[in-house]
């Protein structure tokens, strides 16, 4: 039964994956109102949201437990060396996540140098390009959505891709390798991000890397929730006008 499981996840997340390539194609040179990139975030939040509320009807009607899941208290069961590293990782990335978000909300030098990240492209023109002008918010409404996207998104992606896939993975195969699963899931989740291009794509395998690490060293999706989130919303606050 979880081979089925496992099959009907991959099928729904490659036609959103597919499906929101197409999209990002057609709105990439587009003038994005408002209202449509709030229109974007919502439909963003429904397709993030659908598969977490799958995965808890699997739990009423299977044997599998929200424990098996994730959502469970921290024990931390692998190396020190290992735990220390992983640990150290998070909260250094989380930090500097918090600092540039909340220095972007009170400097307006940050948001500057910020916003030239983002205008200014070379290499990674494509990314820039579907940062600027889709997704990254540009009103106080727009970021207000956007922080329901982006917890949406840390909630509900670390319950699936973390907690459920893990799962599922380690029952169909009981001997699978602690990096393989790492790999399958950051090609995954990388996979889900090809609207953003090769280097949006880059960047979540390697995000997805490290939330994995720090699932496997806690045993808890919880700590994953908050570093996700603030990938997600990091840059909320670079392009407000009002």
């Amino acid at each position: 039964m979880y081979i089925l499981y496992l099959f009907l996840f991959i099928i729904y997340y490659i036609f959103f994956s597919v499906l929101g390539v197409k999209k990002t194609r057609m709105l990439k040179y587009s003038y994005i109102s408002e209202s449509t990139r709030i229109k974007y975030y919502t439909k963003a939040i429904i397709e993030t949201l659908m598969p977490a509320l799958m995965v808890f009807v699997i739990c009423l009607f299977s044997d599998m437990g929200l424990a098996d899941l994730g959502l469970r208290k921290m024990e931390f069961s692998y190396n020190v060396w290992f735990n220390a590293v992983t640990v150290l990782l998070s909260f250094l990335l989380s930090a500097s996540l918090l600092f540039r978000m909340i220095a972007c909300m009170f400097s307006e030098k940050h948001r500057y140098w910020a916003k030239r990240r983002y205008t200014i492209g070379f290499l990674f023109s494509h990314y820039e390009d579907i940062m600027n002008n889709l997704i990254i918010p540009h009103s106080k409404k727009q970021i207000f959505i956007y922080f329901l996207f982006s917890i949406t998104g840390g909630i509900c992606n670390e319950i699936v891709l973390r907690g459920f896939f893990y799962f599922i993975l380690q029952s169909i195969f009981p001997n699978i390798s602690m990096i393989l699963i790492l790999f399958l899931s950051s090609f995954a989740f990388g996979f889900l991000q090809s609207n953003l291009g090769f280097v949006g794509v880059i960047k979540t395998m390697f995000n997805s890397a490290l939330l994995g690490c720090l699932y496997f060293v806690t045993g808890s999706v919880f700590p994953g929730m908050i570093l996700h989130f603030l990938i997600n919303f990091k840059d909320a606050f670079i392009f407000q006008t009002d």
